[in-house]
């Protein structure tokens, strides 16, 4: 696989500088949540599964970036084709009279 503009795969680099800067933040939310006097009814309106459930988002979000900078990229197959089926396909044509040869133009 090649890619028309493989520079800017290194933008890749930059998802794990979002991965930082969100751990950093949600650092930052818990000590600003220790304030509060109560926190265990904050853990009993949350519920089971809440903790995982709130990073799906930002983990969406990181994967479509990824995905966005390797489409900007423009990764292409390269194919080998096959001349001789070419060749067949056309000599056949030409044998049962549908050939390009055969076309009459509409005036």
């Amino acid at each position: 696989m090649s890619f028309a503009w493989p520079e800017l795969l290194w933008l890749l680099l930059v998802l794990p500088l979002l991965v930082a800067a969100y751990v950093w933040l949600l650092r930052r939310k818990r000590k600003s949540a220790l304030r509060y006097a109560n926190l265990s009814m904050v853990k009993e309106a949350m519920g089971p599964g809440a903790a995982i459930r709130r990073h799906v988002p930002p983990a969406l979000l990181l994967v479509a970036l990824a995905l966005l900078i390797v489409a900007m990229a423009r990764p292409a197959a390269r194919t080998r084709t096959d001349t001789s089926a070419c060749r067949t396909r056309f000599t056949a044509w030409k044998w049962k009279g549908w050939g390009p040869s055969r076309r009459r133009s509409r005036v």
